[in-house]
């Protein structure tokens, strides 16, 4: 009889053997049913949408080139394109921090894109989509003083929306117009609620006008050690008239503030970067004649000029032109000094009007 592991028929005990090793490999179903039919092929999954650009109107995109635009250090650099994109991204892509970039460019005082209307413009274009800063440019470019169009009532309304909107430079506004009855009636309490608002909200302008009312006792119960403080507060948050008004103190010294010209010339310094004129001015000042840092009459001379030709700080041009008549700092040329000192007459500075 031939064995069961032979080649004929399988014995009870090959049988066994086979359904007891699928059933341990857990294939008990496979072997004792047909295979199941391949599972159909999958679908390609579909294609990721293509991204749009700047040039098919998308914002996102525009504003992406903007900031690559304004970031760029090379010499060549274009001072018109971040804002043609930022404008771009405004106006077809309804990106409101794109308006508010073109707006605050374009109010940049002395910058190569000041321009009033523009910004005024473009803010109330980022107001409307509900961005509160720009809202709260648009307040200021109402209370411009030399504007034609200075409106107070609509400065109050776009102060108040930012304000609302989480703006802690708006409810600054705010609360100074509170203060100063300015499209509104005066309201003291409110005003000082707003300026502490705004402060406590990281607004630097909202603690250098509140020290301002703790120093007089305006509102608040006068307190000098307070408004000191708030107003370093002020400066650490890059409020330049903070940090010149502190230079100030500390280069004249008071029972409260003890007398540093090291440390004023570093306040002034810093009040000049932060544009300042009256910064920049102490600041060559203090070059010039070498107090609180080393002297260094050429650096004095381009302050001087820059404020000069920018027109914001009185007797610049007749401090330059004392430099151009001696030599100091600059080539000596009589002829130069005599214009610049006929300019700093011309603009009130009286000491330069008598011949020389």
């Amino acid at each position: 009889m031939p064995s069961s592991f032979g080649r004929g028929q399988p014995g009870p005990l090959r049988r066994f053997t086979v359904l007891t090793v699928c059933a341990l490999a857990g294939w008990l179903a496979a072997c004792s049913s047909p295979s199941a039919p391949p599972a159909p092929a999958s679908a390609p999954a579909p294609e990721a949408p293509k991204a749009r650009t700047c040039e098919e109107g998308d914002g996102a995109a525009c504003f992406e080139e903007a900031l690559k635009a304004e970031r760029d250090t090379s010499p060549g650099k274009s001072f018109t394109r971040p804002a043609e994109l930022y404008a771009r991204a405004c106006n077809k892509g309804h990106h409101a921090e794109a308006c508010f970039r073109v707006a605050t460019l374009s109010a940049e005082p002395g910058g190569k894109l000041h321009h009033l209307g523009r910004a005024r413009e473009f803010g109330k274009k980022g107001c409307e989509l509900s961005h509160a800063p720009s809202c709260a440019l648009v307040a200021t470019q109402y209370l411009e003083v030399n504007e034609a169009s200075r409106n107070e009532e609509r400065a109050a309304e776009y102060a108040r929306k930012a304000c609302d909107g989480g703006s802690a430079s708006g409810c600054a506004t705010l609360g100074v117009m509170k203060l100063q009855g300015q499209g509104m009636e005066p309201d003291q309490a409110s005003g000082v609620k707003l300026l502490e608002r705004a402060c406590s909200g990281g607004a630097a302008v909202g603690c250098f006008e509140l020290s301002g009312l703790y120093t007089l006792g305006r509102g608040v119960e006068q307190d000098e050690q307070r408004a000191h403080l708030l107003k370093q507060q002020a400066c650490d948050g890059g409020h330049g008239r903070a940090c010149f008004e502190l230079g100030m103190a500390s280069a004249a010294g008071s029972p409260d503030v003890k007398r540093d010209e090291a440390k004023a010339a570093a306040l002034f310094e810093k009040s000049c970067a932060l544009k300042q004129p009256e910064g920049c001015l102490s600041l060559a000042e203090a070059l010039l004649k070498g107090t609180g840092l080393p002297a260094d009459a050429a650096r004095a001379a381009t302050l001087f000029a820059a404020l000069c030709d920018s027109g914001e700080a009185a007797g610049s041009c007749g401090a330059l032109g004392d430099l151009y008549m001696k030599g100091h700092g600059v080539a000596r040329d009589v002829e130069r000094a005599r214009a610049l000192r006929q300019k700093a007459c011309d603009g009130d500075s009286r000491d330069y009007c008598a011949p020389r």
